[in-house]
């Protein structure tokens, strides 16, 4: 029963996130930027109807399926990082379990470059400047079954989103995949993603209206049920290890 019912809770609270992320990404995103995002992420790589957000939330996805990796906008603004998205990753261990993790996707910056590499003696003009795209990537994994060294809930980089899907454009090919592999201290689906919406939004305590960080996102995610804005702040809370008034 634990498990249906996280899986329950965690199926609403990404609902309501997805479609604040969704809001946002239609109404504030500029079509400019729309288009830089699906040219990092991948075309048809981001959910940009709810048809495509009920998909992503409630399906059977898996991180090997290509035709199931769709990545849900997240609100914004995000901090220091000019667009997020992120995605569930779902294992059917059993019938009655659910095993999710958790991708986020950080498009961070964008920088000008040329391609003069003469230091400045060079008589042959440099390339006229190129925008490049510097992108970041993580998951949110669960303990691995048999492993002795990831044997525990953590956080990791990663280069590869999803085998056979989708190249991705910006992330550093020196990036490190398996370490440094960082606990979370849960295993809890629900706790695991708000660590992730918190990662990039930070938490406001005093659910500030001009602090748009994870507690007014919820306020505003579950404007019509206070009570499970309130739930989810309070496990925000716990997860964060801030105390609970």
């Amino acid at each position: 029963m634990k498990n249906s019912r996280e899986h329950s809770d965690l199926e609403s609270l990404m609902k309501r996130y997805a479609m604040s992320g969704l809001d946002f990404w239609e109404n504030d995103v500029s079509s400019g930027e729309q288009q830089r995002a699906r040219r990092c992420l991948g075309q048809d790589v981001i959910a940009e109807i709810e048809e495509d957000v009920n998909e992503v939330v409630y399906s059977r996805s898996n991180r090997h399926n290509p035709h199931l990796v769709r990545y849900i906008p997240m609100p914004g603004p995000v901090r220091n990082v000019d667009h997020a998205f992120f995605r569930p990753i779902r294992t059917y261990p059993s019938k009655d379990i659910v095993k999710t993790s958790f991708s986020l996707f950080l498009i961070v910056t964008q920088r000008e470059e040329t391609g003069d590499q003469s230091g400045g003696i060079s008589e042959v003009p440099p390339r006229p400047l190129r925008k490049k795209d510097m992108c970041l990537a993580f998951r949110w994994e669960l303990p691995e079954e048999g492993s002795n060294t990831h044997g525990y809930a953590h956080i990791q980089f990663c280069r590869n989103m999803a085998k056979n899907g989708p190249d991705h454009r910006g992330i550093p090919d020196w990036m490190p995949e398996s370490y440094p592999a960082i606990p979370i201290g849960t295993s809890d689906p629900v706790k695991m993603f708000l660590s992730l919406a918190m990662s990039v939004h930070g938490i406001d305590l005093k659910n500030d209206p001009a602090t748009l960080g994870l507690g007014r996102i919820l306020v505003n995610a579950f404007k019509n049920e206070p009570s499970q804005a309130l739930k989810f702040q309070k496990l925000a809370r716990e997860t964060s290890g801030v105390a609970v008034s």
